[in-house]
Parts: C-alpha cells; sequence; structure tokens
C-alpha cells in the first residue's frame, strides 16, 4: 500500500525529479535520503532491508520496483 509522501515530488533535479524520502512498499516505512531520490536510483530500506529501483510512471507518480 502506497503511502501519501511515495508519490509526492519534492523537487528537480539535473534531467528530472528528486524525492527526499520514500515510504517502503514491503513495511510501510519513511525513509529520508538527504541526498535525494533520483529516477533510476538504486535504494534501500532503512527498516527491513528491502533494495529498490525508483521509477517515474507515465501518469507522473513514483514507482519503487524490487530488485
Amino acid at each position: 500500500m502506497a503511502g501519501p509522501n511515495q508519490y509526492e515530488e519534492d523537487g528537480e533535479g539535473e534531467g528530472g525529479s528528486v524525492k527526499k524520502d520514500f515510504d517502503c512498499p514491503l513495511c510501510s516505512a519513511n525513509n529520508p535520503y538527504d541526498d535525494g531520490i533520483k529516477i533510476g536510483d538504486e535504494i534501500r530500506c532503512f527498516y527491513c532491508g528491502a533494495e529498490f529501483k525508483a521509477e517515474l510512471k507515465q501518469d507522473g507518480k513514483w514507482r519503487f520496483r524490487e530488485i
């Protein structure tokens, strides 16, 4: 289940969108990232350890695909 922050765009980076945090799709924990999350980044949930690839869907919503 996606939380409201999972799809919220926090800013613009070089060549695309940047998020400051994400809600883990597996354990729902909020994970702040000081450097930001950009499209294509591989990120890890600090709580359950699951790894995801950050993607932006055509409708503008963020998706975190488990890798």
